[in-house]
């Protein structure tokens, strides 16, 4: 056996079985469409640096073995892809005037536990991109364990929320644009983590007994989900990535670069 094969066996992170494991994606290919810009994408980086890192595809790495793979593949991720395809189509926005968007009929289960597997894949991911996703060992073996089983538990364990990211200059949805996820503290004490991609800022809380609102606007169990608004301007971080790097690289996403008022 070659160093090359040798370097594919391990312990799968989902089965924690010794098998040859798979290029996992961390973020599923699904988002990166819009990303790419002469076959390679771009991303910024919200560090003290600032900066971005370019890929040639999505970011991949061995995690899983091919079993694990292909669960998560066929049980969450190609039914949450067809329904976003089929249902979603988040430049229709563009220059909308409404405050906030209702989404109905998501499937509570695999809407919920799809996103949970990408927060415990960037856990255990060893990209620089998501060194900021430390769960801890209670967390980890919770959601690992949610999603073996199939079940994602209350709305209060591991709420999501969503908001659509909009640049407010000319109204454009930024569905090209991917950040690294970070970690943050609520106005309410409790921790979440936020990540960007496909137009959309997630949050998903981890903290511990967590109180929702009784109108919430994160992902219920019958399947609403209200999405508001997010804008560039209102960003100091991304803001600060643009002035500092949208003349000295020209290859940022086109979202983030200069344009006219419409």
């Amino acid at each position: 056996m070659n160093s090359s094969e040798e370097l594919k066996i391990g312990i799968c992170k989902l089965c924690e079985k010794e098998k040859h494991l798979s290029e996992s994606h961390i973020i599923p290919e699904f988002w990166f469409g819009s990303l790419y810009q002469n076959h390679k994408f771009i991303q910024p980086k919200l560090n003290k640096k600032l900066g971005v890192q370019i890929y040639q595809s999505g970011m991949k790495e061995p995690l899983l073995c091919a079993e694990c793979e292909g669960f998560l593949n066929t049980t969450y991720e190609q039914p949450i892809h067809k329904f976003w395809n089929e249902k979603i189509n988040i430049r229709s926005f563009r220059g909308s005037k409404d405050s906030h968007y209702v989404l109905q009929n998501l499937d509570y289960t695999k809407f919920k536990l799809y996103h949970l597997s990408i927060l415990w894949r960037a856990h255990h991911s060893m990209n620089a991109m998501f060194e900021a996703v430390d769960l801890g060992a209670k967390h980890e073996t919770l959601i690992r364990e949610m999603i073996l089983t199939q079940n994602p538990r209350e709305e209060t364990d591991y709420p999501i929320f969503g908001s659509f990211y909009f640049r407010k200059a000319t109204g454009e949805v930024m569905d090209d644009v991917m950040i690294n996820p970070l970690k943050v503290k609520t106005v309410d004490g409790h921790f979440a983590y936020r990540f960007l991609f496909g137009g959309v800022v997630w949050w998903i809380g981890v903290s511990s007994h967590i109180r929702l609102e009784k109108n919430t606007d994160s992902l219920t169990k019958d399947g609403r989900m209200i999405f508001h608004k997010t804008y560039l301007e209102e960003d100091p971080r991304i803001l600060e990535l643009v002035e500092n790097w949208s003349q000295k690289f020209q290859e940022l996403p086109k979202s983030l670069m200069k344009e006219s008022v419409i």
